[in-house]
């Protein structure tokens, strides 16, 4: 039983070293000859249990966050614009129009 979640566990992290090691190389800020560059890479694929949860984390607070933006701004047009119509039909102009008729 031991064996097989050892064996679970490196075979996560292969895994994700070479999505780590896709993104790294991709990167184009980051140094490749840098072994900091390496060392980083290699710890993110060990400590995997740790680190991808809070990657998870990190990008789902991010897409909630722009989603929460978006909806606040739709909010705020949608609300100037029933303001706007209100004080149109409710201007001293509109009073003077239907008296004169």
């Amino acid at each position: 039983m031991l064996s097989l979640l050892v064996k679970g566990y490196f075979l996560v992290s292969l895994l994700a070293f070479l999505v780590y090691l896709k993104a790294f190389l991709q990167d184009s800020s980051s140094s490749k000859m840098d072994y900091r560059s390496w060392l980083v890479a290699g710890l993110a694929a060990l400590f995997w249990p740790i680190v991808l949860p809070l990657s998870c984390l990190e990008r789902w607070v991010k897409r909630t966050q722009a989603q929460s933006y978006a909806t606040s701004n739709l909010d705020t047009v949608m609300l100037s614009q029933y303001s706007f119509s209100y004080s149109l039909s409710n201007s001293p102009m509109a009073e003077v129009a239907e008296t004169d008729i």
